[in-house]
């Protein structure tokens, strides 16, 4: 879980304030709320204290540096949760905050699983799967829809289903 918390570097009113609502957080759940991102208030108000307008770019600029250190693959020895973080900060810088630069790398790489199935590690399937089809044309969501209920894999199923139900294309 990653939480963000108020610079210190404020003006002393601006800090004032933020520390006044610490305690209240937003949740953004992800996947289900399997995952949940704690965005504290103070952040966002600190963005709206100092002229930030974009607080999804604001945010997303706090998170990409996490996401490219990641990269696309699993290293050797790579902790488990590595994996979910890197499926996780995917999804909630391409889905949530809609990232063009995220979305710009992540769709063709849901494209390409699409033509054959081992171009991503598997959690990376249903971010980049999800991005990918709000795009797609009509005859890339049936092939996906035909193969998620065709398929006897049930793991392949539910990344299939879940990247459908996350994309609008499918709606």
């Amino acid at each position: 879980k990653l939480l963000l918390a108020p610079p210190r570097t404020l003006p002393e009113e601006v800090r004032a304030q933020s520390e006044a609502q610490e305690s209240e957080q937003v949740t953004v759940a992800l996947r289900g709320g399997t995952v949940a991102y704690l965005l504290w208030v103070p952040f966002v108000l600190t963005c709206f204290a100092v002229g930030v307008r974009d607080v999804p770019r604001a945010i997303a600029a706090l998170y990409l540096p996490a996401w490219r250190a990641l990269g696309w693959t699993p290293r050797v020895g790579e902790p488990a949760e590595s994996a979910l973080l890197r499926r996780d900060l995917t999804a909630f810088l391409g889905l949530v905050l809609l990232d063009p630069s995220v979305r710009a790398e992540c769709a063709p790489r849901g494209a390409a699983h699409i033509a054959r199935r081992s171009a991503l590690p598997t959690e990376l399937v249903g971010p980049c799967l999800a991005m990918h089809l709000r795009g797609a044309n009509e005859a890339e969501v049936s092939a996906v829809i035909d193969r998620a209920t065709s398929s006897v894999d049930a793991v392949e199923r539910g990344i299939l289903l879940s990247a459908l139900g996350e994309s609008s294309a499918a709606h």
